[in-house]
């Protein structure tokens, strides 16, 4: 129990084995040496133009004797206390008017201060005015020569604009003079230290540029014809044999002669018949020629030549 500073008394009572009982007040005075009241200090201190964009105010207390007992800020909502060396306070958006003081535990209490904080949290409005068609990757297209005016918002509904920088003066002419990329940009920044900031690529194109080619697959010839230098011998189907050595035709429904076998002359007839049988002879050679003439030129052409000779000699023998 803590006495506060002043004069008090103290009954004493005294009880006998009898059970008698003496009571007595003796007066006592408490004096106490912590008079001194809290140190009470803040984190705050007047922006130039009014304005902050911090969140929290920072009030901090002491008391190097009997002890800090708690700290208190209070605004016209609500009241604070913390019971510690260090209190923090939200501020909202606009205006704040706090108070913020301290006690000890001797009960002393700090004087009261009253501190009225402007606070924005929001950001401020730039934007820039369309410029030119849409491109690619974000552009704006501007033709060669085009005329497009620069142009930009910039507002802040509660702290107010403090400065704005932008790249080109508000309502000027945009350089179209050459093709080419260019950055144009606003900056704002309000009074209480937002920025906001909105920018845009402008590219200047010549309409009339020829367009570039295009880059096909290069086409294959889906022929894909044979080397022409090398190509592959067809065969006469007309001619299945080497006219070198052609094979010896046979007289109609006789057998194939076997290979190897010799070919017999023409024997004349002892009786003098040659001639007759030469005819007839001819006359069947004639059915042979006939008959070979399904078969390729050059081979008729050899058989002739055999004929002409066994002719030949018939004729000599007969004589």
């Amino acid at each position: 129990m803590t006495l506060a500073a002043g004069d008090y008394q103290w009954l004493a009572t005294a009880i006998n084995g009898a059970g008698l009982k003496t009571e007595t007040l003796i007066p006592f005075t408490v004096t106490n040496d912590d008079v001194s009241a809290p140190d009470v200090t803040t984190d705050w201190t007047q922006p130039v133009n009014g304005w902050t964009n911090r969140w929290w105010l920072t009030v901090n207390a002491t008391d190097d004797k009997s002890g800090l007992h708690a700290i208190y800020a209070k605004d016209s909502q609500r009241t604070l206390r913390v019971e510690g060396n260090t209190l923090s306070y939200l501020l909202r958006d606009g205006e704040n008017t706090v108070t913020v003081w301290a006690d000890d535990m001797a009960g002393n209490e700090s004087a009261r201060q009253t501190l009225v904080i402007h606070a924005d949290h929001q950001s401020p409005t730039a934007v820039l005015d369309p410029i030119g068609r849409s491109g690619p990757d974000g552009k704006r297209l501007l033709d060669l020569g085009e005329y497009a005016r620069f142009g930009f918002t910039a507002d802040d509904d509660l702290s107010g604009v403090d400065r704005v920088d932008a790249t080109l003066p508000q309502g000027s002419a945009i350089d179209t003079v050459k093709t080419g990329d260019q950055l144009v940009s606003v900056t704002v920044v309000d009074k209480a230290g937002n920025i906001a900031q909105d920018s845009v690529v402008v590219q200047v194109v010549d309409p009339d540029a020829p367009t570039g080619p295009t880059d096909p697959t290069d086409p294959t010839d889906p022929t894909d014809p044979t080397d022409p230098t090398d190509p592959t011998e067809p065969t006469d189907p007309t001619d299945p044999v080497d006219p070198a050595q052609p094979a010896e035709p046979s007289a109609p429904g006789a057998p194939a002669r076997p290979a190897g076998t010799a070919v017999s002359p023409i024997q004349p007839a002892h009786d003098g018949r040659a001639a007759a049988a030469t005819g007839s002879e001819l006359a069947s050679t004639g059915s042979d020629i006939r008959l070979g003439a399904a078969v390729s030129v050059p081979l008729v052409l050899v058989l002739l030549g055999v004929i002409a000779i066994a002719i030949a000699r018939r004729q000599r023998r007969a004589s």
